[in-house]
């Protein structure tokens, strides 16, 4: 692996994503260089949490909607998850700042990105990563939310046909896996 290279003023936001309406709450950290952008953002999500990346997605900050403009219902502009404009340095974040990532319009998970600090790259780091997280990504078409706690409640009925789920489980070197499975690792912090 080649080693990290940092130029001047480069930083790295760490950031906690919260899938919403999940209790107790589904959830991952994250590093990601401020040179990153939405649409990387949106990998860094699907490999973190362990979606399967198969539904749109579309980010709201400040009351504007990024994502794919093809992909546009015709009600509000989207702008290109993918422009320059779109990387993290460039979105006048600050600590504190919460935006929205929704994934599935039928299922609607809306997941919560608070930015929790900027900091500094680390020159022996690796940039996305994700550093924490609690709880198993729900199953994909499960329902939304609705269907992620009937999932987790218990079955009151023996021998029930529904497929194990244990929403208990989360393990970072899997997050992690998620991650590089996009090819995600970044050489270069600007």
């Amino acid at each position: 692996m080649s080693p990290l290279t940092i130029k001047p003023g480069a930083i790295v936001f760490q950031v906690k994503v919260t899938l919403i309406g999940t209790t107790p709450a589904v959830w991952r950290r994250f590093l990601m260089p401020g040179n990153i952008k939405l649409e990387q953002v949106h990998e860094c999500i699907q490999g973190g949490f362990g979606w399967q990346n198969c539904h749109l997605h579309e980010f709201e900050i400040a009351g504007k909607r990024y994502g794919d403009p093809d992909t546009a219902d015709g009600d509000r502009e989207i702008i290109s998850e993918r422009g320059t404009k779109s990387k993290l340095k460039f979105l006048d974040l600050r600590v504190g700042d919460k935006f929205f990532y929704v994934y599935d319009f039928g299922d609607d998970w809306r997941h919560e990105i608070e930015i929790e600090a900027i900091l500094p790259p680390d020159p022996n780091g690796w940039y996305p990563s994700c550093i924490a997280g609690a709880r198993a990504c729900p199953p994909e078409d499960c329902g939304g939310v609705p269907g992620y706690l009937r999932l987790t409640r218990p079955l009151a009925v023996v021998g029930s046909s529904l497929p194990s789920f244990d929403a208990d489980r989360f393990e970072l070197k899997e997050a992690e896996k998620g991650l590089t499975s996009y090819g995600l690792l970044m050489m270069t912090l600007s």
